[in-house]
């Protein structure tokens, strides 16, 4: 007899640009994730979007995005997050940077 324990499916990649997990969930426009504490990252940002589960988590220059997998990364959660536009680029946006 042996047991098989469920791998969480998870999506590792470089952190794009200028993303801020902190920044981009604490901001107020995302009311469905809270941030809480995590044996893996100290933190993560947790909550439903998309009818999906998921978790997102930055450390040491890379995204992980738990409850995902790189077919949901491109579908869902690239646009979700704006990975898909760069905001540098475009003069629409202002700068804001400090």
């Amino acid at each position: 007899m042996f047991t098989q324990e469920k791998q969480e499916k998870y999506i590792k990649i470089k952190l794009p640009g200028e993303l801020s997990l902190e920044k981009t969930f604490d901001c107020g426009q995302a009311f469905r994730f809270e941030k809480v504490e995590s044996e893996r990252h100290g933190h993560e940002f947790s909550g439903v979007a998309y009818g999906r589960s998921v978790s997102f988590a930055e450390e040491n220059g890379e995204l992980y995005i738990y409850g995902a997998d790189a077919n949901d990364y491109e579908n869902i959660w690239c646009r979700y997050l704006g990975l898909d536009t760069d905001y540098k680029s475009d003069k629409s946006f202002p700068d804001v940077s400090v």
